[in-house]
């Protein structure tokens, strides 16, 4: 498969399109065709390899990981043998290891569906609802009886809200 690929710091220069092996799928993942990969502030700092302080995370002398990318939005290819929330050729939005590539692995518990009014494109934008702060967002606001959801701002601003809605026995 072709993917972006880095094997040392530096600016956008140090990145290479060329030829990889297939990423191996595990059981609780899921392989996803890559449709569209966002590039965040992240990525720029793990291509340059600063603040110096990551390196021990994030390789000494070079990236650990040579595939830049974690925003994705695609369809699923392939899913391991736990996964039982999708299905194969489902859409699919979230994170991935190593998005710019055309396949990209990821968890599955990180991926949700996409919703069908939006395009690949305007997928890989929004901060996931599987993301940290999705998250975080839902256990802040949910409580015994409610359901908790994330939006994203429509105009793809990143800006995003935290919605309750409580339920109740008595409707």
């Amino acid at each position: 498969m072709k993917a972006i690929v880095q094997d040392r710091y530096g600016s956008a220069d140090v990145l290479e399109l060329r030829d990889i092996e297939d990423p191996v799928v595990g059981e609780d993942e899921v392989l996803v065709r890559v449709r569209a990969a966002g590039a965040g502030p992240d990525v720029w700092h793990f291509m340059t390899g600063r603040p110096f302080i990551a390196r021990p995370v994030i390789g000494f002398r070079g990236p650990k990981e040579r595939v830049r990318g974690w925003d994705v939005a695609g369809t699923v290819e392939a899913l391991g043998a736990n996964v039982t929330a999708f299905e194969v050729d489902d859409e699919v939005m979230g994170e991935a290891r190593g998005s710019f590539a055309e396949v990209a692995v990821a968890e599955a518990d990180k991926l949700v569906r996409k919703p069908a009014r939006l395009s690949f494109e305007e997928a890989r934008r929004f901060p996931s609802p599987a993301s940290r702060r999705s998250r975080r967002c839902a256990r802040d606001r949910s409580g015994r009886g409610s359901r908790s959801s994330w939006s994203a701002h429509p105009a793809g601003s990143g800006h995003s809200r935290c919605r309750s809605r409580r339920s109740s026995a008595l409707g």
